[in-house]
């Protein structure tokens, strides 16, 4: 009897968990709460995480939650910090003359801050009173630049503002500086203060000045700055300091010298190569002839270990000559377009053909693809570029403006802008959001050939059949030089990721590497400048790149095996 009411109790309590569950589960999806499925973690584990959790990040944590976004509020208590710092430096000027360097940063935080509020016309009141009482030669470049970004509504200012907002901004200021901070803020100082301090700030107390005995440097002791080696200040041997010198020297001489060129070439190729493309971060490449699109792997481990390979996938579809491939540099896709006015899309994957884009009325020439990979853009012989989906087939934008067919075009590293070339002579720079031209860049002298963005987006490159090179300021829109680069037209161009070397490819295979800080800063009429490098290929280039710190090309020979 007793074991039967044991079991009627225990099956009532079940029920009642079982109740509790599923309204507290019911409440849960009603809000939109996601459910965690049930763990079992061990108990030292458990301790564990329980101990880390109950550490404070902040002695004063309670501001975590306290956040407030009144943008009335946030320009009056910048107005109090602007005057008690007036008035601070009054008293003594050179005791906290340092503090200086804070109002550049807290400025550009606070207007950021009061544009994620949505208070739009709020930061541009904002930005209009309180920018005169900024000293811009008291804040470090990056910041001159993020101000004067905010001030002209900069291209660059959505890069600018994620590389500020990234981490916290770095302020050296001495020990009576920073107490005079701490005071201030403890005293006076109101709550949202004190969160932009604590988010976005950290300050670092100088040191004391050591005794010169002490800071004296032995010469078997290298100093690293950055990764760099930096020379000593004080050195008692002139012969460990001549031979440091050398040292430095031979390594300033070997990362000078630029890198080689990868090449890959098709040889004996049954009939002759359209156009090709090369992905060696996935391993790729792909090149066309007889309408089709053929994929390839480059050399890899496995090769040299002698074990087996698919060889090549011949990919089937179009129906006339194709203008064009392109990989996805985030996704295991390929695009090519065609005369037969169609743009493919396939999986190389699995090597099947995803979706098929019709809308052009005339031959697509050219296509370039979104670096997030979800987007990609073509020129065609109707004048027009396109904007499409990886996702859907239908046009997403229409770029109308070119007299003469598109024949270049690359997106920007924001994936907000793209730029196109035409045979009308004319560059047209172009919002994504709305298909409207913001930039048109006059001065080529015949049909725009190649077009590319800079990695950081401040600068256009261009070449084409006057066989000239091309370097414009984005912000500006003026062309910081022209210079004739060859006998042939140049049609293909890349730049380095660390924006110092730029490549240029001619029809007849030669490849030339320039120095692209000298080509920004520009020349003197009648000044030549010549490359840092040539490489006579001696065959029809397809594709130029830069990956893995050196420059990349494939070409061909008509007349099927690929040397690398």
């Amino acid at each position: 009897m007793e074991d039967v009411k044991r079991d009627i109790n225990i099956k009532a309590k079940r029920t009642r968990y079982e109740q509790v569950k599923q309204i507290a589960t019911a409440y849960l999806q009603r809000r939109n709460y996601p459910i965690s499925p049930h763990e079992d973690i061990p108990i030292g584990q458990f301790k564990m995480f329980s101990h880390i959790e109950n550490e404070t990040s902040r002695p004063n944590s309670i501001l975590y939650s306290c956040f407030n976004n009144d943008p009335v509020l946030f320009e009056q208590t910048f107005g109090k910090f602007l005057l008690w710092i007036k008035d601070l430096l009054k008293n003594n000027k050179k005791k906290h003359e340092d503090l200086e360097l804070v109002i550049g940063p807290l400025f550009c935080h606070i207007y950021l801050e009061i544009l994620r509020g949505g208070h739009t016309e709020r930061a541009s009141s904002f930005l209009k009173i309180h920018l005169p009482s900024i000293d811009r030669t008291k804040c470090d470049t990056f910041i001159q630049e993020l101000i004067n970004a905010f001030v002209s509504d900069s291209i660059d200012t959505p890069i600018l503002k994620e590389n500020f907002r990234s981490t916290k901004y770095s302020v050296e200021l001495s020990h009576d500086s920073v107490m005079a901070l701490k005071q201030y803020l403890s005293d006076a100082g109101h709550v949202v203060l004190l969160q932009v301090f604590q988010s976005w700030f950290f300050m670092n107390e100088k040191e004391e000045a050591q005794d010169e005995n002490e800071s004296m440097v032995l010469v078997g002791d290298p100093i690293l700055c950055n990764g760099h080696i930096e020379s000593p200040k004080s050195v008692n041997n002139s012969n460990s300091n001549l031979s440091l010198q050398k040292l430095l020297t031979a390594i300033d001489s070997v990362n000078s010298e630029p890198a080689p060129v990868y090449s890959v070439h098709l040889s004996n190729v049954k009939d002759r190569v359209t156009c090709g493309t090369l992905n060696r971060q996935q391993g790729f490449f792909a090149y066309s002839y007889n309408n089709t699109v053929t994929l390839r792997c480059l050399q890899t481990l496995q090769q040299l270990e002698n074990t087996l390979t698919y060889g090549e996938v011949v990919l089937l579809g179009h129906h006339a000559r194709v203008y064009d491939i392109r990989f996805f540099k985030k996704r295991k896709h390929l695009i090519s377009c065609s005369q037969d006015k169609t743009i493919r899309l396939f999986d190389i994957e699995n090597y099947e053909q995803k979706l098929l884009y019709k809308g052009h009325e005339h031959p697509v020439y050219c296509l370039s693809t979104c670096l997030n990979g979800n987007f990609f853009v073509s020129g065609s012989y109707d004048h027009t570029a396109r904007l499409w989906s990886v996702t859907r087939n239908d046009t997403l934008r229409v770029f109308v403006g070119h007299t003469q067919q598109v024949t270049s075009i690359d997106f920007h590293p924001n994936c907000t802008y793209l730029c196109t070339g035409s045979a009308d002579r004319n560059i047209r720079m172009w919002s994504i959001r709305d298909a409207e031209p913001i930039r048109l860049l006059l001065g080529s002298k015949g049909a725009v050939y190649a077009t590319i963005f800079t990695p950081e987006g401040k600068h256009l490159v261009s070449s084409g059949e006057d066989r000239r090179l091309r370097v414009w300021d984005l912000v500006s829109a003026k062309q910081l030089i022209e210079f004739k680069i060859g006998s042939q037209p140049v049609t293909k161009l890349a730049v380095s990721a660390d924006e110092k070397m730029l490549a240029t490819g001619s029809i007849d295979g030669t490849v030339k590497l320039w120095n692209f800080d000298v080509l920004v800063k520009g020349s003197d009429e009648g000044s030549t400048i010549d490359p840092v490098c040539t490489f006579s290929l001696n065959h029809s280039l397809h594709a130029l790149d830069y990956c893995f710190g050196t420059f990349g090309c494939l070409t061909s020979q008509c007349n099927a095996t690929v040397k690398l």
